[in-house]
């Protein structure tokens, strides 16, 4: 069996550049379809508001705390809430202001550990997201 020299830095950058090409060819012809900045802009006027505060934020093992979102009115809410170990999703309906509050056990929750709470809003067509934290202390 016959063994060849491992390849310069010069040939493996090359070889590399050479998997690259497809993938930079087809990133620019996508980008050449993609509709002008203007268009982009009045499109992602459609999502929805979406802001999320949390009524502790550090709170105490085995207490509990409250996830509040404001959005559009009669909005579909989902919240997930990112544990070290497992995620606890739950929803709700936004009143006709705008409101819902979703509470959490923190139970034994890893204390220390950030818990990310993600949220999403959809009325219609329309949808935004935002995220919160809490803290178990």
């Amino acid at each position: 069996m016959r063994s060849f020299p491992a390849p310069s830095g010069t040939q493996t950058s090359l070889r590399r550049l050479s998997r690259l090409a497809p993938v930079i060819i087809a990133t620019a012809i996508v980008g050449s379809l993609l509709p002008p900045a203007q268009a982009v802009a009045r499109s992602s006027s459609k999502r929805l508001a979406c802001h999320a505060s949390v009524s502790h934020s550090r709170p105490d093992q085995y207490s509990t705390t409250t996830v509040h979102v404001k959005t559009a009115s009669h909005a579909h809410v989902m919240t997930s809430a990112h544990y070290r170990t497992t995620t606890d999703t739950r929803s709700a309906r936004a009143n006709s202001r705008g409101r819902a509050a979703i509470s959490y056990d923190v139970s034994d929750a890893t204390e220390g550990f950030r818990v990310i709470v993600t949220v999403r809003v959809q009325r219609g067509g329309r949808w935004g997201d935002c995220r919160t934290s809490y803290v178990p202390q």
